[in-house]
């Protein structure tokens, strides 16, 4: 049976859509495109606490923007999208969340380069693999998938990264699995998808790749 979560999404003017979801035990985060959650003004995202939407502070972006990736680690969500910043501080197209307080901070010089946004986020740890499409953090030089080591508060490139966009990430144990549309990873060729080991630092190809691109992995 379906129910509906209060009085749901909603944005004035154009067409709310719901692009992530997260759940962190029975509170679910949801991430898109949308300027109210229930009657309560939310920027692009909110939190469900299975009785009502509460709001996280000034939310991710403006309106008209999108959260497109979402992850949680203990008290800090981590979103990703198209957005340049969070309320009044400038993030890039990643930021984060305190939960305690719901305030907003961007990861170190954050990313860029031109027309960048982030499509999705796996967490390793409290490291965080972000993939998207950007070309730089701060002055160092990136391919399109990055990695935020969260003891060093620093963004590191992830064995020369893909030549195209990378629209989905997943670890699973000691391997790093993206997804997208490139024809390489590192110096590998690699039609669309490809397998980092986190242990050898190196991309693999897995078989003859995919026809099309990859929006979405999933790992158990």
């Amino acid at each position: 049976q379906w129910f509906s979560l209060g009085n749901g999404l909603r944005a004035d003017g154009r067409n709310a859509t719901v692009t992530a979801i997260v759940a962190d035990g029975e509170d679910i985060y949801v991430g898109g495109a949308f300027d109210s959650a229930g009657t309560k003004q939310a920027t692009n995202v909110a939190r469900w606490t299975g009785l009502d939407w509460v709001t996280l502070g000034a939310g991710a972006g403006q309106p008209g923007d999108t959260v497109l990736a979402l992850a949680v680690d203990g008290n800090d969500l981590f979103a990703g999208g198209k957005f340049t910043a969070s309320g009044s501080t400038t993030t890039g197209p990643i930021a984060r969340c305190n939960l305690q307080n719901y305030s907003w901070t961007a990861l170190g010089p954050g990313l860029g380069g031109d027309t960048i946004f982030v499509a999705d986020i796996a967490l390793f740890g409290h490291d965080l693999f972000v993939g998207g499409k950007f070309t730089r953090a701060g002055q160092r030089q990136l391919k399109n998938i990055a990695r935020w080591n969260a003891t060093t508060a620093s963004w590191n490139d992830v064995a020369g990264g893909a030549n195209g966009v990378v629209e989905a990430v997943a670890v699973h144990g000691n391997d790093l699995y993206i997804g997208g549309t490139f024809t390489q990873a590192g110096t590998t060729p690699a039609t669309n998808i490809a397998r980092h080991s986190l242990t050898e630092a190196d991309w693999h190809a897995m078989g003859n790749g995919l026809s099309g691109s990859v929006t979405g992995i999933d790992v158990t």
